[in-house]
């Protein structure tokens, strides 16, 4: 009886037996120039919108401490505070022990009076800790959105509350729109990539996210207005309470509004942790907002232990990826100025950058300007984070979808092909028949 030859293992494919290492190649994907871009435009927007409507709202001393962290240059912080002018191992000021000052944060509308100080540095309401590239912009998209239902913010008036709640509001509703254009356009792109390992068209990328703007937008909101729809009846029945002898009718039907509150939680629980898997939806499917909002409801409540274990290893790869963006930007910019007093000393180099210097009309625009790329570059460097975010929940629900539905990581809506133009129609005469010439009309006739 011939031997049979034991099978040799040539190749394993990991990616097969321990599929969340995909989310490794999340940090490719997010630090490609235009994504990096997109981040940046779309975080200076909305931080420039936000600014705009506190200007708008802190005439209200009611409303002043939801608009006071962005009020002034918010973009500012985004760049100065979080990427220093030289490199560190784990700080992005070399010099300054963690403890002594509070880590750098991105403003967001809400009251930042309640902090609290823990372990891991200063946490403060509608402010992240940027070390945590991947809950921390979840939680800084969402902040007007989280803060309307803050509980410890209770205002005098009805006046300041509606104020108050339209200002929350109107930063949440410009929030969506700009991250239903840049957030469509990088999970486009993340999407084609992740499936097919080709780089996406970018002209494709900006057409497709274009065209569902409204898909992106209108997602969140099908779950809103259920709560709204359930809360309104609630409303009602508890103005019965206002008095002591229609109150018992109240009480009488509390165990069906408490089924209704059990409804408005799950509707808003989904919603809390589903919403990014919305924009990943569109963009790898290709369907409508309804559809968008059923899978990830679908996902977030049918397999919320692979969730949770995909976005944790999405955030622990985020902060060594932001490790090192962070520490690359800060190098070219502590590098370039260094190299500058070189040649024009450091004492010069450090009285044109310097808060306070009187340098007259030229040097004072000559220091602006070298500040201005400087804060472009840090701009461009923040990005990373919005990138990456919107990259990994693209990654997280392609392995959502593989988990719950056994698709294959690989299936992703087509991107459109261009159409050629369609060629101009000939005015040249018709050609007439080999060896025969046209003759003049006389003569035909």
């Amino acid at each position: 009886m011939p031997e049979q030859e034991t099978p040799t293992v040539r190749k394993v494919a990991w990616s097969e037996l321990l599929p969340w290492l995909n989310l490794v190649r999340c940090f490719r994907i997010a630090v490609q120039a235009r994504l990096l871009l997109c981040g940046a435009l779309g975080v200076f927007l909305m931080l420039t919108g936000w600014a705009f409507l506190g200007y708008l709202f802190c005439g209200n001393e009611a409303i002043r401490p939801d608009a006071e962290p962005v009020l002034g240059c918010p973009w500012l912080a985004a760049t100065d505070e979080i990427i220093g002018d030289r490199p560190g191992l784990f700080w992005p000021r070399m010099g300054v022990p963690p403890g002594d000052v509070a880590p750098p944060v991105l403003p967001a509308p809400g009251r930042t009076e309640q902090i609290t100080r823990s372990r891991g540095g200063l946490s403060a309401l509608g402010r992240y800790d940027p070390l945590s590239p991947y809950w921390g912009i979840w939680e800084h998209i969402s902040a007007p959105w989280r803060n309307i239902f803050d509980p410890n913010c209770v205002t005098a008036t009805f006046t300041d509350r509606m104020s108050r709640f339209a200002f929350l509001l109107l930063c949440g509703l410009w929030a969506l729109v700009v991250w239903a254009l840049f957030g469509g356009m990088i999970t486009r792109a993340a999407a084609v990539e992740l499936a097919t390992r080709d780089r996406a068209k970018t002209g494709r990328t900006i057409r497709y996210a274009v065209s569902k703007w409204r898909s992106y937008f209108a997602a969140p909101f099908f779950p809103l207005i259920g709560v709204l729809l359930i809360g309104v009846p609630i409303a009602l029945v508890g103005l019965l309470l206002r008095t002591e002898i229609t109150g018992w009718v109240a009480a009488l039907v509390w165990p069906f509004l408490l089924v209704d509150g059990f409804l408005m939680a799950l509707l808003l629980a989904g919603l809390l942790f589903g919403w990014p898997l919305m924009w990943a939806n569109i963009s790898v499917e290709g369907v409508d907002s309804f559809d968008a909002v059923g899978r990830a409801y679908n996902y977030v409540f049918q397999r919320p232990l692979h969730y949770l274990f995909y976005a944790l290893v999405a955030t622990g790869l985020g902060a060594l990826g932001w490790l090192l963006v962070w520490n690359f930007v800060a190098a070219i910019v502590g590098l370039t100025c260094g190299a500058a007093a070189w040649g024009a000393g450091s004492g010069r180099l450090e009285t044109m950058l310097g808060p306070s210097a009187n340098l007259g009309a030229v040097g004072t625009f000559s220091a602006w300007l070298i500040t201005f790329w400087a804060q472009c570059l840090k701009l461009l460097g923040v990005g990373f984070l919005y990138s990456y975010f919107w990259t990994a929940s693209t990654a997280i629900y392609y392995l959502l979808r593989r988990d719950a539905d056994a698709t294959e990581m690989d299936e992703v809506c087509p991107e459109e092909e261009e159409q050629p133009a369609p060629a101009a129609p000939s005015t040249a005469a018709p050609a007439t028949p080999t060896g025969q010439e046209k003759l003049p009309e006389s003569q035909a006739e």
